[in-house]
């Protein structure tokens, strides 16, 4: 949490000149903290800011395989799909690269894994209108060995709600540098697979880019979100406090009887 929530909870609990134990004090504090956490974690992207969170998973089957028809040299074929778990519920978009071109794309509301992308085999087989573009993908998917391997998973770096208080900048700058070693395993480097990933990514709806926007709006509505969970946690310590209140209270009424 910001360190000026902190700040303002640790004040408002000390100000309270309540006798408390230091482990009363401590449990006020943290559980006062926590909730204004858990209001910025329940807002519309609340999960987007949440530590590992996995917001992105790429899968990635890539080979050569030789035309249908005639004696041509074998053409690069390319399956990719992204699981985009940045809206309300989970999107799997897949498309399919051959010979330079993306021949096929498909969204579903659903998340689709490594072992579903046959799924989306059978689906180019009835709507893709090239027989040689189908029957290249089909021979992709019966060579190819399709599991984790292929797959490298986006996720939340730590601490991002400050990342986003710093800056769009530095909230990028941290996500890109602890999501590209996924994707340099998945690629392994080589620049052909990175730019079939790319041209995958713009005839989805720019997935892979989809972060980095959802950042932009996060950016400019982080003041409002942190105000509300600093509302949020100050209404939880003076809730927290009442029982010490009324236990004060019932001390100090006792001594009146006297």
């Amino acid at each position: 949490m910001h360190p000026n929530i902190t700040h303002e909870i640790t004040k408002l609990v000390r100000d309270s000149k309540l006798p408390l134990s230091e482990e009363e004090f401590d449990s006020v504090v943290v559980q006062a903290i926590q909730a204004g956490a858990d209001r910025i974690a329940t807002a519309e992207a609340g999960k987007l800011l949440l530590a590992d969170y996995p917001y992105l998973t790429v899968t990635m089957v890539v080979g050569d395989v030789r035309p249908s028809v005639g004696n041509e040299a074998p053409r690069c074929a390319a399956i990719v799909s992204f699981i985009s778990r940045m809206g309300d519920s989970p999107v799997t978009h897949t498309a399919a690269y051959y010979n330079g071109y993306i021949v096929q794309t498909q969204t579903v509301l659903e998340e689709l894994h490594h072992d579903d992308l046959w799924k989306f085999v059978e689906f180019m087989d009835e709507k893709c209108e090239s027989v040689e573009s189908s029957s290249a993908i089909n021979e992709l998917w019966a060579t190819s060995a399709v599991g984790e391997d292929n797959t490298a998973i986006m996720s939340v770096p730590e601490g991002m709600v400050d990342l986003v208080l710093e800056g769009r900048g530095t909230a990028t700058k941290a996500a890109n540098e602890k999501n590209f070693p996924a994707l340099m395993k998945l690629t392994g480097g080589d620049r052909r697979k990175q730019d079939i990933i790319n041209a995958c990514s713009s005839a989805c709806d720019g997935v892979m880019g989809e972060y980095e926007r959802r950042l932009v709006k996060m950016s400019n509505e982080m003041p409002m979100m942190m105000q509300e969970a600093k509302s949020y946690a100050l209404h939880t310590a003076e809730e927290l406090l009442k029982p010490f209140r009324d236990r004060q209270h019932a001390v100090m009424s006792g001594w009146g009887s006297w």
